[in-house]
């Protein structure tokens, strides 16, 4: 649908990107829904992958902060 604009489902061409906001943007990509038929796809670049990448590094690299504050400090 994104390459094609037509629904592979029903053919139409009324197609709208909808992007969710936050967090859900980054875990699961663009999706691209069909206004006639309801049919979704989802596609996700490979910036999103880096994004995704980036976000487990930060929260890892916080936990791990975290244990050895606790473990050295308190």
């Amino acid at each position: 649908m994104k390459v094609s604009g037509k629904c592979p489902k029903c053919g139409s061409t009324d197609i709208k990107e909808n992007m969710m906001g936050g967090m859900g943007n980054i875990m699961s990509g663009r999706y691209y829904r069909c206004g006639s038929c309801g049919f979704t796809e989802i596609w996700q670049s490979k910036s999103d992958v880096k994004a995704i990448y980036a976000l487990y590094t930060i929260l890892l690299g916080c936990g791990l902060g975290l244990l050895g504050y606790f473990f050295f400090v308190a």
